[in-house]
């Protein structure tokens, strides 16, 4: 018996390229195909829209080498406020 047919046991003869490192590589039906997969959750609402960005008049004190920025708008309806500084100094 040769190393072929020692590998299966059934006393076929099986081409070499259908021995596949060491795997039993035997003709036959394709394996099941892969289940579809389920489908997901439904979408949610659309998220609200976020209030656009509000620029806000500020006041600026200088104090040497420190600057104060102050807001000299309304800022009562604003849970915080970013300021940004830009130019040479």
């Amino acid at each position: 018996m040769n190393i072929r047919n020692s590998l299966y046991n059934d006393g076929n003869d099986y081409p070499q390229w259908m021995i596949q490192k060491g795997k039993n590589v035997k003709p036959g039906p394709n394996p099941d195909p892969t289940p579809e997969p389920e489908p997901g959750p439904e979408p949610g609402p659309e998220p609200e829209p976020t209030d656009p960005i509000e620029t806000l008049d500020i006041s600026e004190t200088v104090d040497g080498n420190n600057m104060t920025i102050t807001p000299t708008g309304d800022t009562s309806t604003l849970d915080h406020y970013n300021v940004n500084v830009y130019g040479e100094g």
